[in-house]
């Protein structure tokens, strides 16, 4: 059975792309299957596997405006059982849009 887990918090600069990416790879090592879902806009998740947000042509935010399928978007083996998919927000004003999108979450 799956599991989730989210870290969440407004105050910047506390840790928390450093703990997802850590805690991510630590849960792959073990062997369990992971994924990663970048929901915050500057995309730094991404950076620390050592990819280029703007390099990426699918993301979170397409699947949430374009429609195209989350599958499509997800970056696979990172690492052995780490799989991630990137927020790709390129600008101020996508970021508002996805904000917006995340209004209609139950």
């Amino acid at each position: 059975m799956g599991m989730s887990l989210a870290l969440v918090s407004q105050k910047g600069g506390v840790g928390k792309t450093t703990l997802a990416a850590n805690l991510a790879a630590s849960f792959a090592d073990l062997k369990f299957r992971t994924l990663l879902v970048e929901i915050d806009p500057q995309g730094s998740l991404i950076q620390c596997f050592g990819l280029d947000r703007f390099d990426l042509s699918h993301g979170l935010y397409g699947c949430t405006t374009a429609g195209k399928p989350a599958d499509a978007a997800v970056e696979r083996d990172l690492a052995e059982n780490l799989d991630l998919l990137p927020a790709n927000i390129w600008s101020h004003e996508e970021e508002h849009v996805f904000v917006g999108a995340l209004d209609y979450l139950p």
